[in-house]
């Protein structure tokens, strides 16, 4: 007959709680355990702790275990004390000590310490050691942070090859951040080759665990449709996940959405609740965002104040576009407050004038040159002009040394012209730097010619010049003049865009519309569209119109766009009056004005513009706002053939020009 021992009933009583609690009868487990506790059996008080620990009783489960001396319960001990930062210091000392005996998970848990500088000093050589036995003995917890070393350099040389491979095991056994980090990786890391596909995967791996960062990724590639098919629906589901999360940029984006309509029904007043979260949440982009909704009372009222507060704030955090808007406000805010020659004050200047004021010579000049249906005012301009310059005036010589080097209001005399702006350049008269620069670049200029431009267009764009900015960008895109240097190019284009050239805004739109030079960014180029246009830039107007009117990479919005197209035709761009004229004559995107649409196609066709002048043609053949003349409409049908319009040449290929047209 066998004996039994207590450590055999022990056992026997030990299976039986597991059999209870895999049952749901955690009382009675309970009640067995904290019998052989009180009988020193140290198995059964990690049990009794664990059980306690799974019901939140932590203080019961830590002092449980306070008395504990073998490994196994001082290591549970000590991740009870983890958790708590008064008490981590207490973990440390546990897994150093477990760590010198050999215990693999406190190697591990003390490695992760040891990395963050969780409860003591950082020490990452110490810690690469620690991680490194933990993973050798089949801890793959400890793969992830063992990744990051080798990641980032810490405590052993950079090995790229090396932190995906422990990365890779670390998110294969669920570890959420671990497949995040393989996402950035394969997505931006330079060393390397770009993957979208796998960093989606890998983003796609990490939102199971609701990892909000990878959903914020994983969002935008399906918005940009990089490494996956384009989905709008799910970038906004991701969106949307991501800021329930907490995740301060995903709110912006998806504020963004909200006010675009894309993967959404579009709700302006959603949008500002999101971009305010945004701002609340800490997002620069959602502070910027904001800005803007109170500077154009978009969801909210408008509170120019709030605005300018916002895009202080937004502009610390280094968000440039707010630094550039700012700027503008500044400047024009600087104009609004000069005094200007008028007619009403024109006595004054005229008496500061004669009393040598160079300043003032020179704003009489510019207010009589700016009245030239009178030719009197062209000589009093000119005369004064001269003044100024001989005073020493350095715009005033520049303003001058143009007039001479193009024939504007003077005989041209290209020499007289350079003299003038030397004499500025002497003066370190930025703008001068920059047209002479492109005098010596006119022509068949020489090498020393050459040289010399480019010095005076360096100095002037390094001295915040922005039409010079704008050049130094042409010249490292184009590669003719300077090398071709795309990172500088952007650079340049960038920083002229910034200092409010309309002209660098257009392009800079250009190029982030198309990706080139840059990352295709169809926001920021509507931003720097909008703001060119904003600036009088008739083709920024026009690029706006068209992104509206056809709704195909924007909110379609047809009545904006009609909006700018007015725009750019009063400045008379000739597309503009075109699309305008269709616009107006149909009542598409605004109220319906035959005869405005009638005009705008009689301006544009007088300019030769081909497609007005089909258009115009088809309504005098239809008599649409104007007498049938079937005569007239040959005329223009002619003449526009005559310019390569495909229509025009096809109606009149027809049979006597019976065919209707299209």
């Amino acid at each position: 007959m066998p004996i039994h021992t207590n450590k055999d009933k022990d056992t026997k009583f030990l299976t039986e709680t597991d059999s209870l609690i895999s049952q749901g009868n955690t009382e009675k487990a309970e009640a067995i355990l904290k019998k052989l506790c009180r009988q020193g059996n140290e198995e059964a008080t990690r049990k009794l702790a664990d059980l306690l620990i799974g019901q939140e009783k932590t203080t019961e489960a830590k002092d449980l275990l306070a008395s504990c001396t073998e490994d196994a319960s001082q290591y549970l001990l000590a991740t009870i004390l983890e958790k708590d930062e008064k008490s981590i210091s207490q973990a440390v000392e546990i897994y150093s000590q477990l760590a010198k005996k050999g215990n693999p998970e406190a190697s591990w848990k003390l490695g992760r310490c040891l990395y963050d500088g969780d409860g003591c000093t950082e020490d990452l050589t110490k810690a690469m050691e620690l991680l490194t036995f933990a993973t050798g003995h089949g801890i793959k917890e400890a793969e992830y942070y063992l990744g990051l070393c080798y990641y980032y350099g810490d405590g052993t040389e950079k090995d790229i090859v090396k932190a995906i491979e422990h990365l890779d095991i670390a998110a294969t056994e669920g570890n959420a951040n671990a497949a995040y980090t393989l996402g950035t990786i394969y997505e931006s890391n330079d060393t390397v080759k770009r993957d979208e596909a796998k960093a989606a995967a890998y983003y796609q791996k990490a939102t199971e665990d609701d990892h909000s960062l990878a959903q914020y990724r994983l969002a935008n590639l399906y918005y940009s449709g990089e490494g996956v098919e384009k989905n709008m629906q799910k970038a906004f589901n991701l969106f949307t996940d991501a800021s329930t999360g907490g995740l301060a940029d995903a709110m912006d984006s998806l504020a963004y959405m909200y006010h675009q309509g894309q993967g959404c029904s579009k709700s302006i007043p959603m949008a500002f609740q999101w971009f305010k979260e945004a701002h609340e949440h800490g997002s620069a982009k959602g502070t910027f965002h904001l800005a803007l909704c109170y500077f154009n009372a978009d969801g909210v009222a408008a509170d120019k104040g709030l605005a300018i507060q916002l895009l202080h704030e937004a502009a610390d955090a280094g968000i440039s576009d707010a630094n550039t808007i700012l700027t503008q406000l500044k400047k024009a805010e600087e104009e609004n407050k000069k005094i200007h020659p008028t007619k009403d004050n024109l006595q004054q200047f005229m008496e500061k004038a004669e009393s040598g004021d160079a300043e003032a010579m020179l704003e009489l000049s510019n207010y009589y040159l700016s009245h030239i249906e009178d030719k009197e005012n062209i000589r009093k301009g000119i005369d004064y002009l001269k003044k100024s310059a001989d005073n020493g005036n350095t715009d005033a010589q520049v303003n001058l040394g143009v007039c001479y080097y193009t024939g504007k209001f003077v005989e041209k005399d290209k020499e007289k012209g350079i003299q003038y702006t030397q004499k500025a350049v002497n003066q370190k008269n930025i703008r001068a730097y920059h047209n002479m620069g492109t005098y010596l670049l006119s022509g068949t200029p020489d090498i020393n010619q050459v040289r010399q431009a480019m010095t005076l267009f360096s100095d002037a764009a390094k001295l915040g010049y922005a039409p010079s900015m704008f050049q130094m960008s042409r010249f490292f895109d184009e590669g003719r003049i300077l090398q071709k240097e795309p990172q500088k190019a952007a650079y340049w284009l960038a920083e002229a865009a910034k200092r409010g050239d309309a002209n660098a805004q257009f392009n800079l739109g250009r190029c982030f519309e198309a990706g080139h030079n840059m990352e295709q960014d169809m926001e920021k180029a509507v931003f720097w569209y909008d703001n060119a246009a904003k600036l009088g830039n008739v083709l920024a107007m026009d690029r706006m119109g068209d992104l509206l009117f056809n709704g195909t990479q924007v909110q379609k919005d047809q009545e904006k766009a009609v909006s700018y197209y007015d725009m750019a035709a009063v400045r008379g761009l000739l597309h503009a009056m075109n699309i305008s004229g269709y616009c107006h004559l149909n009542g598409i995107g605004c109220k319906q004005d035959i005869q405005q649409g009638i005009k705008m196609w009689e301006i544009a066709s007088q300019n030769n513009y081909p497609d007005a002048q089909y258009n115009l043609a088809c309504c005098y053949l239809q008599g649409i706002g104007v007498e049938k003349d079937e005569a007239k409409a040959r005329e223009l049908m002619e003449k526009a053939a005559e310019s390569g319009q495909v229509k025009a040449k096809d109606f009149l290929q027809a049979s006597s020009g019976s065919k209707q047209p299209d």
